[in-house]
């Protein structure tokens, strides 16, 4: 039991109203003595799990993938939690006092525990420094400026990071030489740099990872505190919005700022709203949105879709109507595209945030109309093909048009649509363009096989064209150094060399444009710039290339091992392929001392022996 008594679980099981517990989560409907929703656990589009409570120990059930258990599975299953948090979690919400754990030894920490009690004491000590008269004077002069009120800062947390350099790391440091000797429970200066609140000086000293900043805490869906994001007090300190690394208990894609407060909203009025900032959705709040939330720097993500179709029948996404709103929204339909959820597009006027707006005298009813006046996804695209297409001159400018939104709404999946949805689409396109149903339906396969080059075989229609020819082994070490660069765009900035080189697999080359784009105009790189960017042709290939990124280890501290060792897996691979340009131009070996020769002349060079009889074939 993980240094806990077996009472301990009996007693949280019993003190759990289960029906509650999962209603927080998923929406339910009463059926006769059962709930029904749909299960969180795979890709449900009718109510499969039920949860039953008047049998004995309650309990849930999904007849579909067969995902059962009690209270503590089911918080377990739905946070990715192992079972000592999960308990500790399921005790505080029910009031239970846990027995003292045992000790445990020092190889079974409990990481994620430990980071979580380091983040919890980071919030206290940054709501500390807001209210400190000098610390904090910054930072409440900026709330004060952005009309964010009392009650606001304390139901999110806010909190302030001191300008100096080691505020925060002294008292980390003091903290920790106060703690007791229990191994598994204590924590070290090295945790809080895992959840990127401290990092090491040039001279090898803690200083604070957040500086000069007005912090937010970042929030589990049950109130936990996951990670900070921190805005920039300082013009001069960038950039302007720094968030903490991702770690066992953060992970940015999944994770929607306020979820934790608009749960309950958006589970009874079955409808969640979505903006792009953190003071987007305090002034919401504030106004009476309590349905809002926000992510966090990223694109929508198909994580984030999962976490919203459980709650709610209707997801509202805000934007402002530049540019990078409206590729914003282009993602967003194609994550939700194909999914159960009725989503809809709203555009704010001027350009304004939802912040700004609800300054305005009359801001909140606009606000209110924008929401409620919000487009259908698809039918944003349809509208806004239909304005390109009005001001098309000319037949062929008009085909050029139909064929390039025919090509987009392939790439966005529009075989995946629903029959009759699919209809809908083509009979309205229809009515824009004068064409037949029929005729635009039987152009969308056509222009997906123009998409593919005429050579590629059917299996490699769906792989990247490369640039010149390469071996396989250099596309995979491109690659894999891209998604070391996708997981750590800062890092990846400081390496303009390896940015600036010759890129020859097409995915990995559009990764490295897109970060260098993003350090010449001094912002953070944004991933729908990348997704919108890139030929439709290496979609597939960006798209593995992003699941690769998602699954390296994400804890900081291991970013730059893992880039180095990316960096010299691809420079051994550029010294093999230079020994074998330049063998080309040798006479084949006549006997076995010029082959030994050669292989001391390629180790020499830093190539690995086991890679030495590879030599790389031109693809």
């Amino acid at each position: 039991m993980s240094g806990f008594d077996r009472s301990d679980r009996d007693r949280v099981l019993e003190a759990t109203d289960l029906v509650a517990l999962v209603g927080e989560h998923v929406r339910l409907t009463r059926k006769g003595r059962e709930h029904l929703g749909l299960c969180p656990f795979h890709d449900d589009h009718r109510p499969s799990m039920a949860v039953v409570s008047h049998k004995g120990i309650p309990f849930f059930k999904c007849f579909s993938c067969g995902a059962a258990g009690n209270a503590i599975d089911f918080f377990m299953r739905y946070h990715r939690l192992e079972f000592p948090e999960a308990l500790r979690q399921l005790a505080e919400r029910a009031g239970v006092a846990l027995t003292p754990r045992r000790g445990i030894p020092a190889g079974e920490r409990d990481v994620r525990s430990l980071l979580l009690r380091a983040n919890e004491m980071a919030a206290k000590s940054f709501r500390r420094f807001l209210a400190d008269p000098e610390l904090g004077g910054e930072a409440r002069a900026m709330l004060d400026r952005r009309g964010v009120a009392e009650t606001a800062r304390e139901s999110f947390g806010l909190g302030a990071a001191p300008a100096a350099w080691d505020r925060f790391a002294t008292a980390v440091t003091s903290w920790v030489a106060r703690q007791g000797r229990d191994e598994a429970d204590r924590l070290s200066a090295d945790d809080f740099a895992a959840a990127g609140l401290l990092r090491r000086s040039s001279r090898g000293e803690w200083i604070d990872g957040f500086r000069n900043r007005l912090i937010f805490p970042i929030r589990s869906e049950m109130g936990r505190v996951v990670a900070f994001g921190g805005r920039q007090l300082d013009p001069e300190d960038q950039p302007k919005y720094l968030n903490s690394p991702e770690s066992p208990v953060f992970d940015k894609s999944a994770t929607l700022f306020g979820l934790d407060l608009a749960k309950q909203s958006i589970i009874k009025g079955r409808e969640a709203v979505v903006v792009e900032g953190y003071l987007d959705v305090i002034a919401c709040h504030a106004a009476g949105f309590d349905q809002v939330v926000a992510t966090l720097g990223t694109a929508l993500t198909p994580a984030h879709a999962r976490l919203l179709r459980h709650k709610a029948d209707r997801v509202v996404l805000l934007f402002d109507g530049d540019e990078a709103g409206q590729r914003a929204a282009d993602r967003a339909v194609e994550v939700f595209l194909g999914g159960t959820l009725d989503v809809r597009i709203g555009v704010l006027p001027g350009g304004l945030d939802p912040d700004d707006l609800l300054k305005q005298d009359g801001g909140r009813e606009v606000l209110q109309g924008a929401i409620d006046s919000a487009s259908d996804a698809l039918d944003f695209l349809l509208r806004r093909f239909g304005g390109a297409f009005a001001q098309a001159d000319g037949l062929s400018a008009r085909q050029t048009s139909i064929e390039a939104f025919l090509r987009r709404l392939a790439e966005l999946g529009f075989d995946r649509m629903a029959p009759l949805r699919r209809s809908l689409v083509l009979d309205r396109l229809a009515q824009l363009t004068g064409l037949t149903a029929a005729a635009l339906s039987a152009a969308v396969p056509t222009l997906r096989r123009a998409a593919v080059p005429a050579a590629a075989a059917a299996p490699e229609s769906a792989q990247p064209r490369p640039m010149e020819p390469m071996s396989p082994a250099l596309r995979v070490a491109e690659r894999s150094l891209a998604s070391v660069f996708l997981s750590w765009p800062a890092l990846a900035a400081t390496e303009s060399e390896a940015l600036a080189r010759g890129w020859r697999d097409p995915a990995a080359h559009a990764v490295a444009i897109w970060i260098r784009e993003a350090v010449d105009a001094d912002r953070e790189p944004a991933l729908a710039d990348l997704l919108t960017a890139v030929d439709a042709r290496d979609r597939h290939a960006l798209d593995e290339l992003i699941e690769h990124a998602e699954r390296r280890p994400s804890l900081e501290g291991d970013a730059r091992s893992q880039l180095d060792s990316a960096l010299a897996d691809l420079e051994r691979l550029d010294r093999l392929e230079a020994h074998a340009e330049a063998s080309r131009d040798e006479h084949p070996p006549r006997d076995p001392h010029d082959v030994l020769r050669r292989l001391e002349r390629l180790r020499d060079g830093g190539v690995r022996a086991a890679a030495i009889g590879r030599v790389p074939r031109t693809a």
